[in-house]
């Protein structure tokens, strides 16, 4: 996928900065060693940055929602409210909700999900990560 090497692209600028910390949480959502459930990293792994909502609608903050998830819980993206403080998506979509809960039925990634392919270790991505960050 040509998105892949983003990661090794922001590790170089990291350096570059001399940044002594980054992170990459969405590639370890579909890591074989992840406790997200399956439905989850399959989604991680199936979905483009196109599939990428940026929305306050389910926290009332702007959260990177992936948009499949918000179909298969009944929703149309094109209603989703604008403007939704933290408090009105509480009382919408948390666990006390009778809706689609986020986090359990609607999911968040960020755009990396370019990157993720197919599921592999905690390993395996950290050696890929290092062999791009070393090609470039």
């Amino acid at each position: 996928r040509p998105f892949s090497s983003c990661l090794s692209a922001i590790l170089t600028l990291f350096v570059a900065q001399q940044c002594d910390l980054g992170y990459a949480g969405t590639r370890m959502i579909a890591a074989t060693e992840s406790l997200a459930d399956q439905r989850y990293q399959a989604m991680v792994a199936a979905s483009t940055m196109d599939d990428i909502v940026l929305t306050r609608a389910f926290t009332g903050l702007d959260t990177n929602m992936l948009s499949p998830s918000i179909r298969e819980a009944g929703l149309d993206l094109s209603s989703l409210p604008p403007a939704t403080t933290p408090e009105q998506a509480r009382l919408v979509y948390s666990d006390a909700a009778l809706g689609p809960r986020r986090w359990k039925d609607i999911l968040s990634a960020g755009h990396s999900v370019s990157g993720v392919g197919e599921p592999c270790s905690v390993a395996e991505i950290v050696d890929q990560i290092a062999r791009e960050y070393a090609s470039t």
